[in-house]
Parts: structure tokens; sequence; C-alpha cells
């Protein structure tokens, strides 16, 4: 008799979560672009920050020098522990790493191939 009490108890209670769990939900809207920012852009006011800005604004892609461990820490779904160690890049060179950039990278490339393919962030850091 206790059996079947609990069988018919859990059956009752699998059905209500079934019942209210089916709702009908609005369906997703993609953000639109720049506004779902992670990074406040310019980082300073250095002569290269309006260049950063002007980059970000053409290809979608933030080049950071300022950033966070988490900022390069991670995985899709996760954080990842690695005995990884980066230092921010040094406000003195980041002129030098954005001429290298586009000397061997952006300039090489149609801009086409640049909005398709550029990652989400570009990390410049001193030391790894």
């Amino acid at each position: 008799m206790r059996f079947r009490f609990f069988s018919r108890l859990y059956i009752l209670v699998f059905s209500l979560m079934s019942i209210v769990s089916c709702q009908k939900e609005s369906p997703l809207v993609v953000s639109e672009p720049g506004t779902n920012v992670f990074y406040q852009l310019p980082q300073g006011n250095h002569p290269y920050d309006d260049e950063i800005v002007e980059f970000y604004k053409n290809y979608n892609c933030f080049i950071l020098y300022k950033f966070s461990e988490a900022d390069y820490n991670y995985n899709w779904t996760a954080s990842v522990t690695t005995t990884l160690s980066v230092e921010s890049a040094d406000t003195m060179y980041i002129s030098d790493a954005l001429k290298y950039l586009h000397r061997n990278l952006f300039d090489i490339y149609p801009k086409q191939f640049l909005k398709e393919t550029m990652p989400f962030s570009i990390l410049l850091a001193s030391k790894i």
C-alpha cells in the first residue's frame, strides 16, 4: 500500500513539474553591435588609444593593453587553471607593437577577410 501511494505521488509530482515547465518563451534576440561591451575603450589617454578605438569600430576586435587574469585565462565554458603568468604591456612600447601588428598582419590581408576572422580580443603583454 505504501508503494502504491508513493508511486502515485511521484507520478503526480512529475506531471505537475512537466506542466509548469512547458511554457512559451520569447525568442532569443541578437544584441545590436556595440551594446554588449565587456571592455571600456579607450583604456587611457595616449595618442595610440584613438587608433585602438578606430580598430575596434572597423573590425569589432578589442586590442587591450590593460587586462586581468580572467582575460587570458579562460575557456569557452569556464576558467582554466594554468601556471601561465602574463604582465600587461608597458605603455611606452604600445605604439611600436601596433606598428608591428599593422606591418605584419593588418596591412597584408584584405579588410573584409580581417572583419570575418579577427578574434574577440588581442592582448598586448610585456611578459608571458
